[in-house]
């Protein structure tokens, strides 16, 4: 073999393990990302449960206060009074699981962008591995080249006859 065989096949290896060192670095990035979306993920429903909790808390001072003032003012708690002590409830309640719900909905927003960091990840170390592949198919057909033109010194040309 030739010294420009020698050196194509030599560019060959660098060019593979760029190749693969490449796709290795973009996986670990996109299984960080990955990561970093699942723990946001996790926040986003602990945060929810937080919030939910004090819009209940809040909720429920609002409705202590409407039937102290009920209670102060002589009226007596029955009719439309129970009417709307009943419909505050029931809205304290739904705002609570609306909490809930948005904070649900970011969470599958944070599960969906991890699946796809993951994605990306396996992508990249497929595309990795394609390139590296083609590079040696590329730089095995340079050394044959260059060896089959006399080791790449010569001419190339043989004499006959």
């Amino acid at each position: 073999m030739g010294a420009i065989a020698a050196l194509a096949l030599g560019g060959t290896a660098v060019g593979v393990a760029g190749s693969l060192a490449m796709a290795k670095a973009q996986q670990k990035a996109a299984l960080y990302n990955a990561a970093v979306a699942r723990q946001n993920g996790r926040l986003a429903r602990e945060k929810a449960q937080r919030d939910s909790l004090l819009v209940r808390e809040a909720g429920f001072k609002n409705l202590g206060a409407i039937r102290a003032s009920v209670g102060a003012s002589g009226i007596t708690v029955e009719g439309s009074v129970t009417d709307v002590l009943s419909e505050s409830a029931r809205n304290i309640k739904r705002e609570e699981m609306n909490t809930i719900y948005q904070g649900e909905l970011a969470a599958r927003g944070f599960e969906i962008e991890a699946r796809q960091a993951i994605f990306q990840g396996n992508v990249a170390k497929a595309a990795g591995m394609f390139n590296a592949a083609s590079t040696v198919l590329q730089g095995a057909g340079a050394a044959s080249t260059f060896s089959n033109l006399g080791g790449g010194g010569g001419s190339g040309l043989s004499r006959t006859g």
